[in-house]
């Protein structure tokens, strides 16, 4: 009878917030076994990949001697019961939180939706419509509340206690990744040099597909090929991935950003709070002597 492997550790998001890097860099390894699938999401109640009890075993099915087993679910942090299944499950799991500056974040958010079509509108007239309230021509209207960490950070501690999670700051991990990829091997209990390409970047910005390129992708004859090549998931986006190309970066108006800023200051004060540090994202006052009290 073939042993059950739960897996020990999670990375749990919040997404755009460098958990595909990461999930890259411990794939390396030799002591860790990370889910040969990222983005399983079994531990969120009716989530859309389908993944039940037995196929999400599956991919711990090859483990062997490895000190600690991993998966990444970004989705996992914005959702509470997700954290209640995981902690009924794994009650000692370890938790991986990553987070990035909000704005940022929701910047990010946007940019990854209009290069694999889903957004077609400027960042701009996205938030328009979400101060106007339209939420059927706002993409933000689910991108912003994610990037609202306070309550999700709370609810992993309270769940998990403090030992028992570890938080990285992207900004940080970006500026000196040696040393969040240390930390993290600490927090896992692991003695190990850190990965050989612990500087690589995924899930760079890439230029959205254009007509012909999102034509392509959702060709059906390219499709039964991808079934063969991608069987796992997101065929459509691994396609338009591997269409895309490096491109510049949209911007962000002035304007717009210092709105976001307002929008997210009082959340990322409480975070602090919370957190005991001050955070290295600026607000709306751009008050870097910003101190806890």
């Amino acid at each position: 009878m073939t042993k059950n492997n739960w897996p020990t550790f999670f990375i749990v998001g919040a997404p755009r917030s460098g958990t595909t890097s990461l999930y890259n860099y411990l794939k390396t390894i030799p002591e860790i076994f990370m889910s040969p699938v990222k983005e399983p999401g079994y531990f969120i109640p009716n989530d859309f990949r389908g993944f039940t009890k037995k196929k999400y075993l599956e991919l711990f099915k090859n483990v062997k001697d490895e000190i600690m087993i991993g998966e990444a679910s970004a989705g996992y942090l914005a959702s509470r019961e997700a954290s209640l299944k995981i902690k009924k499950e794994i009650p000692h799991a370890k938790i991986i939180i990553t987070l990035r500056d909000p704005v940022e974040r929701t910047f990010s958010d946007y940019l990854n939706n209009l290069r694999t079509g889903n957004v077609k509108r400027t960042f701009e007239q996205d938030f328009h419509n979400f101060l106007s309230n339209d939420e059927q021509k706002s993409h933000l209207k689910k991108s912003i509340p994610v990037s609202m960490f306070f309550e999700q950070v709370e609810n992993y501690l309270n769940i998990f206690g403090k030992e028992s999670v570890k938080i990285l700051i992207f900004e940080e991990t970006i500026k000196d990744t040696k040393k969040a990829i240390e930390d993290v091997l600490e927090f896992l209990d692991i003695e190990r040099q850190i990965p050989e390409n612990f500087e690589k970047q995924y899930n760079a910005y890439s230029e959205p597909l254009g007509g012909f390129g999102t034509n392509i992708a959702k060709n059906k004859t390219i499709s039964k090929i991808a079934k063969k090549v991608f069987p796992n998931k997101n065929r459509e986006n691994m396609l338009r991935t591997i269409l895309n190309k490096k491109g510049k970066k949209p911007k962000m108006s002035k304007e717009t950003k210092m709105k976001l800023q307002d929008l997210f200051l009082e959340d990322v004060k409480k975070l602090e709070k919370l957190l005991e540090r001050p955070l290295p994202w600026p607000t709306i006052k751009e008050d870097s002597e910003r101190k806890i009290k």
